[in-house]
């Protein structure tokens, strides 16, 4: 009974390379949300000229708040084509959050905001789906259990070097680097379920 208690972590060898393109979104969507729920309200008030924790609040809801809606719009959607959207929401909604903190536009930024947490969600519950589909029962715990792991690093790690730089780099610089690690691992897990999809079935 105790040793049934003890965490499992299982990758499957047939199943790394769809591992790590749905773990590379995971790491992009969180490290992006350990961002917004730390330093978003500074953004707010120094990038974008509203202080305030209302408004601090706000900059926090728009990412996390509208992450719930990314599982149900993708839901129709097959797990690829889901992880595919969500990756690209991801992106797009990024790139216009951290142009919009650069012109100090307070509305573009939100909104770009929402289309990221968009597809935040649309990324994990795409992502579940996609990694939980082929695996029996066997596997399925400790290969949720290490999705799970490297998502809460993804969270913890790249919030943590954010913190530590800021003084040194500045709120912008940190700000334009945490998006390009986004960008970047979104295109990454884009492309290797791409590839992971069109490799032939053994």
């Amino acid at each position: 009974a105790l040793r049934s208690l003890r965490p499992q972590m299982t990758v499957p060898r047939g199943t790394r390379l769809l591992f790590a393109a749905v773990t590379c979104g995971f790491v992009a969507s969180w490290a992006l949300g350990g961002f917004y729920q730390t330093l978003g309200p500074s953004v707010g008030a120094h990038l974008l000229g509203h202080d305030g924790r209302l408004f601090g609040g706000i900059v926090v809801a728009s990412l996390v708040g509208s992450s719930v809606l990314g599982g149900p719009l993708t839901g129709p959607l097959r797990p690829f084509p889901a992880v595919l959207v969500g990756n690209g929401l991801l992106a797009l909604g990024t790139v216009v959050a951290v142009v919009s903190t650069g012109l100090g536009a307070a509305v573009p930024f939100l909104l770009g905001s929402v289309v990221a947490g968009t597809g935040f969600g649309a990324v994990f519950a795409g992502g579940l789906r996609l990694l939980l589909g082929g695996a029996d029962q066997d596997t399925r715990g400790g290969l949720l259990s290490a999705g799970f792991l490297v998502a809460y690093l993804g969270s913890a790690v790249p919030t943590f070097v954010a913190g530590r730089l800021t003084p040194g780099w500045g709120l912008w610089g940190v700000t334009v680097g945490v998006g390009a690690l986004v960008v970047l691992l979104a295109l990454v897990s884009s492309g290797i379920a791409l590839g992971v999809r069109r490799e032939p079935a053994p």
